[in-house]
């Protein structure tokens, strides 16, 4: 990993479950649609109907892996390698238990197809799924990376964690009338990861509820960030619904704040409450998608 950057491997343990036969690769059973309301004993997980004939299961124990998998779900894996903003599952040459990644825009698969004597590595752009943090890991560690297809969340479990939040479309032109924005942090991971350039519709000022917003701070607006804007009750009756500015990464459950509030555990701040009309004037423009980036190397070893 790149110096600075380091990422704990072990934040997202994943335990196997069942590698399924190919003969019943595309076979959704009634037992199995029972399982889709039900969490899923070990050893069996409902399998969707596109995944690949060789695809197994893991069942998400431990800290989970963040919003995407929360403990007591399980992901369905495919023996091929993930595309770029992909979740994955990667297995170290040094063992211990596979672990869950969120992929970064940089990666191509032939990184993974390195030749042994050559001095001159790719390094492999990840996030730590569970609270956005970005880094770099050395091709050369990874004996294999698997792509995940799907995340099972049983009812049970998405009850205490809460849904993960829908993704952005990616452009790769910025639309007319659109600025871009810089993303320096996980604020709102993962929807906007470190480094994406989120694209904002200046003609789209108004206040909506969970939309995404571009806002400026401070009396000569010299200052802006990217937070959710969200209309909530507040008040013991909770009669007075007023404005609040959220990250997107924030708990969305009780199961996952106690998790945050546990030491090393990452919190970001909310702002409010506001009157729509002290809201409404800081509103830059709403984020509509994410420009796609040029593939950039980063590269490690001996030069």
């Amino acid at each position: 990993m790149s110096q600075g950057n380091s990422l704990d491997t072990t934040v997202a343990p994943a335990d196997q479950v069942k590698t399924r036969a190919p003969d019943d690769a595309a076979v959704l059973d009634a037992a199995a649609t029972e399982l889709l309301t039900e969490r899923p004993v070990m050893g069996h997980a409902p399998c969707p109907l596109d995944a690949h004939p060789d695809a197994y299961a893991l069942r998400i124990n431990g800290g989970g892996a963040g919003m995407f998998a929360p403990p007591g779900s399980a992901i369905i894996v495919e023996p091929i390698p993930p595309a770029p903003r992909d979740l994955a599952v990667a297995y170290f040459k040094k063992g211990g238990t596979p672990s869950i990644w969120h992929v970064g825009d940089s990666f191509a698969p032939e990184f993974l197809n390195y030749h042994p004597d050559s001095e001159v590595f790719p390094l492999i752009e990840l996030f730590d799924p569970t609270d956005g943090r970005h880094g770099h890991v050395d091709c050369c560690s990874i004996e294999k990376l698997h792509r995940v297809h799907s995340v099972h969340i049983p009812d049970e479990v998405r009850q205490k964690f809460g849904l993960p939040p829908d993704s952005l479309p990616v452009f790769d032109e910025t639309p007319e009338g659109c600025l871009e924005h810089h993303v320096r942090d996980a604020c709102n991971y993962p929807v906007l990861r470190t480094n994406d350039v989120a694209l904002v519709d200046i003609s789209r000022t108004t206040l909506e509820h969970g939309a995404l917003c571009l806002i400026a701070w401070g009396s000569n607006r010299e200052r802006c960030g990217i937070l959710q804007t969200n209309l909530r009750k507040t008040g013991s009756r909770g009669l007075d619904p007023v404005w609040w500015a959220d990250p997107v990464n924030r708990p969305r459950g009780p199961g996952m704040l106690e998790r945050r509030q546990k030491p090393g555990g990452m919190l970001y701040a909310s702002d409010g409450p506001y009157t729509p009309e002290h809201l409404q004037p800081k509103i830059i423009g709403t984020v509509i998608g994410i420009r796609s980036m040029e593939r950039r190397v980063a590269l490690g070893g001996a030069a």
